[in-house]
């Protein structure tokens, strides 16, 4: 068995995966090789050259350990390739049943291995008895890799060439979190895109539409932009804040969507808490004399924001109000989240609070505290807790009386859709707060896509391929 000076056995720097002496793996396999001994040779190209072909982590380990190292060259291993080129798939095969990659990495290597085949075997077409026949495919791939079906070979392509521009891929934890942040991604870009187009209508009360609606979100902390505001201003609060139940940890870790949709959204129980009592202050301090509020919260978090409000006198519906997540003809429940479905039920609804101040009326006196409405489908949604805009024109209807023009304010913008829904219902004076710089543009883009779409069809703008679900199954595998 011939030994040499690990140091002697080169590393490409191309390699699948990128390893140090002080990578985690590397370091279990010193210790185990320190234990047991080397069970296991170190794949080479031959004597001469002493390229690796499989064994990196074993040759980093035995460096760490200042051993020697347990070689064979592939004819004596009896790997022996008609191209050169098939040692980067051995290379992958060797590697893609451990735990070695990374999603990101796995995505670069498949898809090397997709542009080999193709260079060995050609991409084009050749004549069969039935006509042109694709020579290989990424259904070739998929089979020579041992994957069910294509679709994993074009999600990996598609992650591997949004890489360069999405850099927080590379730390997704699952292939299924990556393809979900390249989608999300990609429906971002459109509705920046799209909220750019030149205008074929006019319109006499908005001539720049950037510059109208970008006023209409204010960048910054709601509680410190809602202090710079005068007294008594304020008819109607309609908000939708982070409900204090550590969301944005739950979404990244089920790899839903891009990181809690940004970095500057937090949803920690006491930071969000912290956030509420100053905004109800403010609530008290900015809203006329009669003023109204509905605040979407956690059923955990009810009794002390009426607490709160009360203290700053306000009085508080003593029942909430429910959005039941459903569409109403036929009535179709749909399916809600759960934290533990083994042992507790999934939530189909949510609820909001409802507080006043002063002798209001409802314009809809009598009216139901219960909305149904489906939620917004997941390849439509840029935001975590996207509201739909027919909920939220429901529950400002209840309260905006016929011609009367009151002043909106949405304490946490997200999405916009309050601001949108505040305009289909005929009000103008509207305005939102967003800390989040990268939302606040979303937001912005969604309100001129929506008031482009009151005045002409908006056309549908895909950037991904149509078999989305069979991709993203895909890449759950």
């Amino acid at each position: 068995m011939p030994f040499c000076d690990p140091h002697l056995i080169k590393i490409p720097e191309d390699r699948f995966r990128h390893l140090t002496i002080n990578s985690p793996i590397v370091v279990d396999r010193a210790d185990s090789i320190k234990s047991i001994g080397q069970l296991q040779a170190i794949l080479v190209v031959s004597a001469e050259n002493k390229t690796v072909v499989d064994g990196a982590v074993r040759t980093l380990a035995c460096r760490r350990l200042g051993r020697d190292v347990w070689w064979l060259d592939e004819k004596d291993g009896k790997l022996l390739f008609s191209d050169p080129r098939m040692r980067r798939v051995a290379e992958f095969q060797a590697n893609v049943s451990r735990t070695d990659f990374t999603p990101a990495e796995l995505a670069v290597a498949i898809t090397e291995i997709d542009t080999i085949m193709r260079e060995i075997y050609g991409s084009g077409s050749k004549p069969g008895p039935k006509g042109p026949v694709e020579v290989w495919t990424q259904e070739s791939t998929a089979k020579k890799l041992g994957y069910r079906s294509k679709a994993t070979i074009s999600t990996a392509i598609l992650i591997a060439k949004a890489l360069p521009s999405i850099p927080e891929l590379a730390n997704a934890e699952t292939m299924s979190a990556a393809y979900k942040i390249v989608k999300e991604t990609a429906r971002n870009e459109a509705l920046k895109e799209l909220s750019t187009r030149p205008i074929a209508f006019e319109d006499p009360e908005i001539k720049n539409p950037q510059d109208f609606f970008g006023q209409k979100i204010i960048l910054g902390d709601c509680v410190e932009k809602m202090k710079g505001l005068a007294h008594s201003i304020c008819n109607l609060f309609i908000t939708d804040p982070p409900f204090g139940e550590d969301l944005d940890i739950v979404i990244q870790r089920k790899g839903e969507t891009k990181a809690g949709t940004d970095s500057t959204y937090r949803d920690n129980p006491e930071a969000v808490l912290n956030t509420l009592h100053a905004v109800i202050q403010e609530m008290a301090r900015v809203g006329r004399p009669m003023c109204q509020v509905v605040m979407f919260c956690s059923e955990s978090n009810w009794h002390i924001l009426r607490d709160w409000f009360n203290e700053v006198g306000f009085s508080v519906y003593e029942r909430t109000l429910l959005w039941v997540k459903a569409q109403k003809e036929p009535f179709k429940l749909y399916g809600g989240r759960t934290m533990n479905p083994v042992v507790t039920p999934a939530s189909s609804y949510e609820m909001a609070l409802y507080a006043w101040r002063g002798p209001v009326t409802l314009a809809k006196p009598g009216c139901n505290n219960v909305f149904i409405h489906p939620p917004i489908s997941s390849n439509r949604k840029f935001h975590i807790a996207q509201k739909p805009v027919a909920l939220l024109q429901d529950i400002i209807n209840i309260f905006l009386h016929p011609e009367t023009n009151p002043l909106l304010i949405d304490p946490f913008c997200g999405s916009g859709s309050t601001l949108i829904a505040a305009r289909r219902c005929g009000i103008k004076q509207y305005y939102g707060f967003e800390i989040s710089k990268e939302l606040r543009e979303r937001a912005v883009a969604h309100l001129i896509n929506s008031w482009k779409d009151e005045h002409t069809l908006v056309e549908e703008f895909e950037l991904l391929p149509e078999e989305g679900d069979a991709q993203e199954e895909a890449a759950a595998q």
